[in-house]
């Protein structure tokens, strides 16, 4: 097995794990805690989201594609790596200030304030190091040793909503852990002395970055503020704070699956940035549309059955408080097979690629449309008016992105890729629907979903469609 495949499973079987630790924490925590107080802490995390974004101007993405440039001069990767980390902690100490005013105001200062240990790790991790390296393994054991000892505390010592605190303190606690690990690791893959053996200066100019970074950052502010306005502007513009969290725990169940789209643009985007460095175009093209079979291969069918079993599985799972977050699955659906195709076309290869102009373009567009959407629907809305707007913002993304990347690369085929997939997926909810009338119960929805996988893949076997060896062959390495 190569390494690609390798750091596939190891990211993709941490992104499982993630998934498993919501579905266990999640249904505990909205009949424990509550909607309100699940809000709130919605709220103040997406302020501490908000100031990571701003304050890291881009370095995370950049640091990624920077070290996967450099990474065969050990020399090299050690001025890269201490310039950037010294870049972080410049921007992250002027952010912090500028936080711990904002938490000393809010209503919720103890919140803010515990939350500040979550903001500071995001300044000290070093996990663009290990990705760029293509050590995918270090990031991933570090972060699920973490997150199962956050969760066990969790599920033992957090009872009522009079814990709100605890629960903080130890979601944070998790994310410093793993900060720590990570640093700890660390002095086998660069030097800790940044300045070399004799103590002077050894060529480290960090003003060189600034450009590049900014550059970036604009693009990848902006993919990441119009998802989290969605949850600040709802705590600040919506009928009760309770609506963040109904909004956020359909988002987040939405947005499950494509954790592993997630994991496998965290592996190949490295390899996709060195394929640029070395002038092969070729390998660029033919990574892409493999990429994009095996996207829509998983993300056709699980955008359209996440619509059908909602009904039935979301009451089931967040408990009868939640019942209005099945019509925000129902509108969000979509946003799967959005998402899903983004993480190619910008996530792997504009930024790869260096294309950070159309990334930008994508972003902004989509960010602003977010905003002012969000702005006028949410007050009439609430969580439904943030559904719409989040909807039209990821297909807008995708659109602009899809442009760009066929200006650059020529034709890649999109609907040839896609429309065997469409129609298998089609054909899966036409049986489906029928279905769900039987009874709103869980073995309908087991049921759903068996015959709905049985449908969907007999259909592109019936189809010849090779999507699934595609994929198998691109983690093998073969072309």
């Amino acid at each position: 097995m190569n390494k690609l495949a390798k750091n596939y499973l190891y990211t993709g079987g941490y992104q499982i794990l993630n998934i498993l630790i919501m579905l266990v924490t999640t249904p505990y925590l909205t009949r424990v805690l509550g909607s309100s107080c699940l809000g709130i802490d919605t709220y103040v995390l997406s302020i501490v989201q908000i100031c990571e974004v701003m304050g890291s101007l881009g370095i995370t993405i950049y640091g990624n594609r920077e070290i996967a440039y450099v990474r065969g001069n050990r020399r090299q990767l050690n001025r890269v790596f201490w310039e950037l980390f010294f870049l972080r902690m410049i921007l992250g100490a002027g952010v912090c200030g500028i936080y711990l005013l904002i938490a000393l105001r809010s209503r919720y200062r103890v919140v803010f304030l515990i939350q500040m240990i979550t903001l500071v790790s995001y300044y000290l991790d070093i996990s663009w190091l290990y990705i760029g390296l293509e050590d995918v393994k270090s990031v991933t054991l570090c972060s699920a040793f973490a997150r199962i000892g956050a969760a066990a505390l969790i599920l033992t010592l957090v009872r009522g909503p009079e814990h709100l605190y605890l629960y903080v303190a130890l979601s944070a606690a998790s994310q410093a852990l793993i900060t720590v690990l990570l640093l700890a690791g660390c002095r086998s893959r660069i030097s800790l002395n940044p300045f070399g053996a004799s103590g002077r200066n050894s060529g480290i100019r960090i003003r060189r970055h600034l450009r590049p970074v900014i550059a970036l950052f604009l693009p990848q502010a902006a993919s990441s503020l119009y998802v989290i306005f969605d949850k600040t502007m709802l705590g600040l513009l919506a009928s009760d704070v309770s609506r963040t969290s109904i909004y956020d725990k359909a988002e987040m169940i939405v947005k499950a699956p494509v954790v592993l789209a997630a994991a496998l643009t965290t592996v190949l985007m490295p390899r996709i940035a060195n394929y640029h460095a070395n002038g092969m175009k070729d390998d660029i093209r033919n990574l892409v549309r493999r990429s994009l079979e095996v996207m829509f291969l998983l993300f056709a069918p699980v955008s359209a059955g996440m619509a059908i079993v909602a009904r039935i599985f979301i009451p089931f799972y967040l408990g009868a408080g939640y019942t209005d977050s099945v019509r925000v699955v129902w509108i969000l659906s979509p946003v799967i097979l959005a998402i899903a195709l983004s993480n190619v076309s910008g996530a792997q290869f504009l930024i790869g690629c260096n294309e950070t102009g159309y990334l930008a373009a994508s972003y902004l567009t989509s960010a602003v449309f977010n905003i002012v959407g969000n702005y006028f629907l949410i007050p009439r809305l609430d969580e439904t008016g943030a559904s719409i707007t989040t909807l039209s913002a990821e297909w807008i993304v995708v659109a602009i992105q899809f442009l760009a990347m066929r200006k650059i690369l020529g034709r890649i085929g999109i609907l040839r890729i896609a429309y065997k997939k469409i129609l298998a997926a089609a054909l899966m909810c036409a049986v489906l629907i029928p279905l769900g009338k039987i009874g709103a119960t869980l073995p309908v929805m087991f049921l759903q979903i068996v015959v709905g996988a049985a449908v969907y893949f007999l259909a592109l076997a019936l189809m010849r469609d090779n999507s699934l060896a595609y994929g198998i062959r691109m983690l093998r390495g073969s072309r």
